[in-house]
């Protein structure tokens, strides 16, 4: 997503996601989340992942918290990966920022 390739973000997401979110809506949560500040994220980070935590179902596989940022803002977005048949997935996705 930080650099525009928003339909390949959405093929990352697992087909439960995708029946729930619009292709745009994510692109839209997205670009809110940064509205404040200017530019794409120059600084993309995995700051911590769980293999175990609280609502984690027999499918996924980790749990991710990745920080962007670059001189004018810094947020996070949190995702499930998630096993969907022979593929990775992004099962759930908790932007920081409303």
């Amino acid at each position: 997503m930080a650099a525009g390739e928003f339909a390949r973000a959405y093929a990352l997401l697992s087909s439960g996601l995708q029946a729930t979110l619009a292709a745009e809506k994510l692109t839209a949560d997205y670009e809110g989340m940064i509205s404040y500040g200017e530019g794409a994220p120059t600084m993309i980070e995995v700051m911590m992942t769980l293999d175990a935590w609280p609502d984690k179902g027999p499918a996924d596989q980790q749990w991710v918290y990745v920080v962007m940022a670059n001189e004018t803002y810094s947020e996070a977005v949190t995702v499930v990966v998630t096993q969907e048949g022979s593929r990775l997935a992004i099962r759930s996705v908790e932007w920081g920022r409303p």
